[in-house]
């Protein structure tokens, strides 16, 4: 009879969960916010921090002002990352010229992608993705409940706000 292989030990990659005392909490929440509004990231903030993920989270779920401010953190470092798109996509990213193994000049790289992703957060409804739909000659376009209220409402605003011809 043939035995059913063991299962490896995945002990040595779990780390436990250490007791902390009350100080040491209040400075791995703060080191938690602090990285996560500068790097957007949970496992950067919780290694940083020296505690495991599911800690974190049971204090995030726990104590209303530590996730209020895992929330504000998030927010920052999403700000920073649009900072940064906008810096790519506008201001540009100098790159060297180099000619026989020196640098002889710079040029400036644009991100029209990224200029493209900025336009479409910020005017979503002028940039966004729009699809064409036609059906054979003769036969009704068929819609769900929901995209007819859509429709609807979309014709309704075109006439609400069409200027007066008179």
């Amino acid at each position: 009879m043939r035995r059913k292989p063991k299962a490896p030990d995945m002990s040595k990659y779990v780390r436990p969960l250490k007791s902390l005392d009350p100080t040491q909490i209040a400075e791995a929440k703060l080191t938690i916010i602090r990285v996560l509004s500068m790097k957007g990231n949970v496992r950067e903030a919780t290694d940083s921090a020296g505690v495991h993920r599911s800690q974190a989270y049971e204090w995030k779920h726990s104590d209303e002002m530590f996730s209020d401010a895992w929330e504000d953190s998030l927010e920052e470092a999403a700000d920073r990352i649009e900072q940064e798109m906008w810096r790519r996509a506008i201001e540009g990213t100098d790159y060297p010229v180099i000619y026989q193994g020196e640098i002889t000049d710079t040029y400036k790289q644009y991100s029209d992608s990224l200029l493209t992703l900025l336009a479409k957060g910020n005017r979503a409804s002028k940039y966004k993705e729009r699809t064409e739909v036609s059906t054979p000659p003769g036969q009704p376009l068929e819609l769900k409940a929901e995209t007819k209220a859509d429709v609807i409402c979309n014709i309704l605003s075109m006439i609400k706000n069409k200027p007066d011809p008179a």
